[in-house]
């Protein structure tokens, strides 16, 4: 029973890890985005 909990941990904290990457990568896009509309003007 305890390895379940342990396996439920280890998700969540993959997840986490993953929604973390995911958020960094949308900002750096954004900014990647914004700065070439920026620069083309």
């Amino acid at each position: 029973m305890s390895e379940t909990s342990a396996n439920a941990e280890i998700i969540a904290e993959l997840r986490a890890i993953q929604l973390q990457t995911f958020v960094l990568y949308c900002m750096n896009a954004l900014v990647a985005y914004e700065y070439i509309i920026t620069v083309n003007q």
